[in-house]
């Protein structure tokens, strides 16, 4: 406003956005914010752990053994999926005392669970390559042949997205499902890239099809997974294989309408290893992408797949989680057995591109492996040291996940 030679201004930020979905998607996570704190799973220590992060305290610690891999909130319950023993592990979550234990079907290797709005229980077997539903009393209520190593698993609209965590030759799959009775509808198909193999490119199949996103407007979602540039190589077609292009981190976007996933909506980041999770924003309008390797969480503007923000965490950052307020983004760090705690609220808000540390709190009592062995899987999954990985492309688990 201007008066002759006295002005004033001010100015502000606000997010358009469609209209939000009344009920958003729920993915198998290993993390989860509940009630102010969040519960994670440790699958080296075989337990699941509640922290309050305004204390940095943990509030209950639970060994139910095997090998914890995703939880979910059922009401006042927590489902744990116990990859090892082929079995639902139910906690109180108010206190962490186990209520219950549902078998599944042995040495299945259970993976992904979710829980519907309804709470009927979906969990997949990577295994035997079949998603189940599961009643109330733990039993199989419905299962269904879907793929072979079925993994992640995502409930959005009546529908359960699958992944198909190691692909075929020729393309990645997410297998998608009608929640109510588990007959299939049209499965999400991610594609080929034929390139070109760039300092920024590379040709190759989407492999390590890990999880699914979808936005909180329900119009389109994304795809954590590495891109293998399986057309590369002396034998392939006579061209050596370069640290750029041979393994490279992708995020696939797709339209959740008509499931299907154009190369154009893809995310092909440099310098990054391995994504195996990411996190749309409360309004969809920013994705976070955690890399595996180099311990970076990236933010991207999804209009016009830019990067606005990144910022380095933990060791191996596994899962992230918004809180209720989107005011704090947790970020679960695998192998530095530490969730941690950050004031994301001027992002969120287009006002700074910053984020604030809040707290970092040890997820264990203590460490149940060899501290040399520790420190073997530590390197095992590294890219960040450049005596392990030239830019950060390519640690050991990029193609050894589990080794």
């Amino acid at each position: 406003v201007q008066d002759g030679v006295l002005g004033a201004s001010c100015s502000g930020v606000k997010i358009s956005h469609r209209p939000l979905v009344s009920e958003r998607a729920r993915p198998a996570s290993r993390l989860v914010w509940l009630g102010g704190h969040t519960v994670s799973v440790n699958p080296d220590h075989g337990s699941v752990v509640r922290i309050d992060p305004s204390t940095s305290a943990r509030l209950w610690e639970t060994t139910i053994g095997g090998e914890p891999t995703t939880l979910a909130v059922r009401g006042s319950e927590l489902w744990v999926v116990d990859r090892e023993g082929a079995q639902l592990v139910v906690l109180a979550a108010d206190t962490g005392r186990e209520l219950a234990r549902h078998a599944l079907p042995r040495a299945s290797a259970p993976f992904g669970v979710v829980v519907d709005p309804a709470g009927a229980v979906f969990v997949t077997l990577e295994a035997t390559g079949e998603l189940v539903r599961v009643g109330a009393d733990g039993q199989i209520a419905a299962r269904a042949s879907v793929a072979p190593t079925l993994r992640g698993l995502t409930w959005f609209a009546g529908r359960l997205y699958a992944t198909r965590f190691l692909s075929p030759d020729t393309h990645g799959e997410v297998h998608v499902r009608d929640a109510a009775t588990l007959a299939a509808l049209p499965t999400l198909v991610l594609p080929y890239d034929r390139g070109p193999d760039t300092e920024a490119s590379g040709r190759g199949v989407p492999n390590y099809v890990a999880e699914v996103q979808i936005s909180p407007d329900g119009t389109r979602g994304w795809v954590a997974s590495k891109k293998d540039n399986t057309a590369r190589g002396s034998f392939r077609d006579g061209r050596t294989l370069t640290f750029e292009s041979r393994v490279r981190t992708i995020v696939s976007g797709f339209d959740v309408a008509t499931s299907s996933a154009a190369l154009t909506a893809r995310l092909d980041i440099n310098d990054r290893d391995l994504v195996l999770t990411t996190l749309p924003s409360r309004y969809g309008e920013l994705l976070f992408v955690a890399s595996q390797g180099v311990n970076v969480i990236d933010v991207f503007d999804v209009a016009q797949g830019r990067r606005v923000s990144q910022f380095e965490v933990g060791r191996a950052p596994h899962a992230l989680a918004l809180d209720g307020e989107a005011r704090r983004l947790a970020v679960l760090n695998y192998l530095s057995r530490t969730v941690s705690y950050y004031d994301v609220s001027g992002l969120l808000g287009g006002t700074s591109n910053a984020v604030v540390e809040l707290a970092t709190v040890p997820t264990a009592s203590r460490e149940v492996l060899d501290a040399v062995v520790l420190r073997g899987k530590q390197i095992f999954h590294d890219a960040a040291d450049d005596r392990m990985s030239r830019d950060g492309y390519i640690s050991c688990s990029s193609c050894h996940l589990d080794g």
